[in-house]
């Protein structure tokens, strides 16, 4: 295990000493606990929380995977990988947009 500091208010701190000692834990165990159970729960849409995908050893991404991942995945925007999906109000738009990179 790694040692981690975390900040807390006094009165989030106490109400968790006072929660890991009614369970009969450790404040460090009850702080464990509590990261589990929300990396298990569902997001607020309802989906799984992601959890990383481990790559092979021998794949070697290219350097710009990170800046340009949506192209990797979806392809070029414009290209016919993307399909137009239709709004509320009728007009049609394209699926993805490209978001501004600072």
């Amino acid at each position: 295990m790694k040692r981690t500091t975390i900040v807390l208010s006094s009165s989030l701190r106490q109400r968790a000493k006072q929660a890991a000692a009614a369970r009969g834990v450790t404040f460090s165990e009850l702080v464990r606990q509590g990261i589990r159970r929300v990396l298990e729960e569902p997001d607020a849409a309802g989906y799984p929380v992601p959890r990383p995908i481990p790559l092979p050893r021998n794949i070697n991404p290219p350097g710009d995977l990170a800046r340009n991942l949506d192209d990797y995945l979806y392809g070029p925007i414009g290209s016919s990988s993307t399909r137009a999906r239709s709004s509320p109000t009728g007009t049609t738009g394209t699926k993805r947009t490209r978001r501004s990179r600072r």
